[in-house]
């Protein structure tokens, strides 16, 4: 069966390895922040994560967030508990 591109890998990108720690979440005027921790652990539907509760005032729409994943594209994506992408990052 091919692996679908969110896939949690066995053995995680260095992408994955990279992102690894705490990050802050903010919106463009940096009026709205939250700190994100992204760890390696598996959790249904990927990798672990902590949102600090900041988050669901600040972005309500996170509240869903269960996991994360990067595609082969190294595009994170933040997924809720059935795998539906509910935020997607990429370098641009």
């Amino acid at each position: 069966m091919p692996r679908s591109p969110t896939t949690t890998p066995a053995e995680p990108s260095d992408a994955a390895k990279a992102l690894v720690g705490a990050w802050e979440l903010s919106n463009p005027d940096r009026d709205r922040r939250c700190q994100v921790t992204f760890r390696l652990d598996t959790a249904p539907p990927g990798r672990a994560l902590t949102l600090a509760p900041a988050c669901a005032v600040a972005f309500p729409d996170l509240r869903p967030v269960a996991a994360w994943t990067m595609a082969r594209d190294d595009t994170l994506k933040l997924l809720d508990a059935k795998g539906t992408t509910l935020l997607e990052l990429n370098e641009v």
